[in-house]
């Protein structure tokens, strides 16, 4: 029998990479692209190697379940849910080889090994697959990603921001949820820090991130206590003049966010300017 070593190693390095996406997916682990490249690498190099070695019996299912576990293992560090990935892993990859048998026998490909999915064909089949996989995962984040920005776009804005009689357009988002207040009953809007360079040099939004208000112009700069759940946390704020949505002037608190979790947008609205948008 010839075994065409490259596609053992592009079928299986393909086919365990997508499983262990799958796997971190489900289980709701971050893939770290390198370790699931490791894990994926050493799967395939194990079914390169596994048919020399003669394993039969009850040994074949403790090796096999101990190389999922190394892969698994390899593709994230982490012990967390270790044994909750392996199973997963072991449970789709059996989903993943019937898959792989009823194709070869739907498309007349002979299987000579049905238990190490051993086939013969000028194609590496595993790895289109696996590139079939890939492909339909991109597709379906891709229209994810379309439907959300098609469902909220009636909440993005755009903004004129004045900040020491400066004036920026920024796009922004009106969030319902955001209440926050200043005590002197001014609506916060959140910006990004990296916005702050339309206003403040780059000494200058170290110093508002350090804390050091007295070294910049600022308009009544203050910590504001917010609770979140489960947690309180504080963020700085400050008066800006003005800012500007569809003619409409709104007197707002600037917090400054450093985390960036949006991306979309730079200004996160409080529920105060839901009218503009109506």
């Amino acid at each position: 029998m010839e075994v065409i070593v490259e596609y053992v190693l592009l079928d299986n390095f393909l086919i365990d990479g997508v499983l262990l996406y799958c796997t971190n997916k489900i289980t709701k682990i971050p893939t770290n692209w390198l370790g699931l490249a490791s894990g994926a690498l050493f799967g395939a190099l194990f079914a390169l190697f596994s048919p020399m070695l003669n394993f039969d019996g009850l040994f074949v299912v403790v090796c096999k379940t101990l190389a999922a576990f190394i892969v698994v293992l390899l593709s994230n560090l982490n012990l967390y849910k270790v044994l909750l990935r392996t199973v997963c892993f072991v449970l789709l990859t059996f989903m993943f080889g019937g898959l792989l048998i009823a194709i070869c026998y739907f498309a007349g490909i002979s299987v000579v090994n049905a238990s190490s999915i051993v086939y013969f064909s000028s194609i590496p089949i595993g790895a289109v697959i696996g590139l079939g996989v890939v492909f339909v995962f991109v597709v379906l984040k891709l229209i994810k990603k379309l439907y959300t920005s098609i469902r909220f776009s009636q909440y993005f804005v755009n903004i004129s921001l004045t900040i020491n009689s400066k004036t920026i357009d920024l796009p922004g988002y009106l969030d319902s949820g955001n209440n926050l207040r200043t005590k002197d009953d001014l609506p916060v809007i959140i910006m990004r820090e990296d916005s702050l360079k339309h206003w403040f040099s780059y000494d200058e939004r170290m110093c508002i991130l350090m804390g050091k208000y007295n070294s910049v112009k600022l308009k009544n700069p203050q910590k504001l206590s917010i609770s979140t759940v489960g947690a309180k946390s504080e963020i700085f704020v400050f008066e800006a003049d003005s800012v500007c949505i569809n003619q409409r002037e709104y007197s707002v608190a600037v917090g400054i966010d450093n985390s960036r979790h949006f991306k979309d947008f730079c200004v996160l609205l409080n529920n105060k300017m839901g009218e503009v948008l109506c």
